[in-house]
């Protein structure tokens, strides 16, 4: 009598004590097919949202160090996002900050500040504002420096 084949995905002894798969089912193969790809989309996409697309202190560093007059400086302190829109807040710590208040004279601030910056879906990141605190307010008017620098 003759042995039957092997039904699929079955394991048959070749040797004593070794076994050899005849088939793999097809659904295992596209489901490891599918399973590779998604992971890799997933790292490919992952690499490039937080590679580009980020805003990174030492971006919004070189953004700030633009704005810098005289002998000042300009520190970032850390940067976080706003939901509600599309505008990323840079806390930043200025040192002898000069700038020309609304009576056109030159006025130096050292103290907490907020830089904003706008997003871009290439992955640049613009400047727009800065602002901290009117120092020559009595009603706690806030200065708002307005920029358009951009960095990559």
């Amino acid at each position: 009598m003759a042995a039957e084949p092997p039904q699929r995905n079955s394991i048959v002894a070749t040797t004593p004590g070794a076994l050899k798969a005849t088939q793999t089912t097809p659904s295992i193969i596209k489901a490891i097919t599918t399973l590779l790809t998604i992971v890799s989309l997933g790292i490919l996409l992952g690499c490039d949202a937080t590679s580009s697309k980020k805003l990174t202190p030492r971006k919004a560093q070189d953004a700030v160090d633009q704005i810098k007059k005289g002998t000042g400086a300009a520190v970032v302190t850390g940067v976080r996002t706003q939901q509600a829109s599309a505008a990323t807040i840079v806390d930043v710590t200025l040192t002898n900050f000069d700038y020309t208040d609304k009576q056109n004279a030159i006025t130096t601030y050292s103290g907490a500040a907020e830089a904003v910056f706008q997003d871009y879906t290439d992955g640049r990141w613009t400047l727009k504002q800065l602002k901290f605190p009117d120092q020559n307010s009595k009603s706690g008017d806030t200065v708002e420096l307005s920029y358009n620098i951009t960095v990559n």
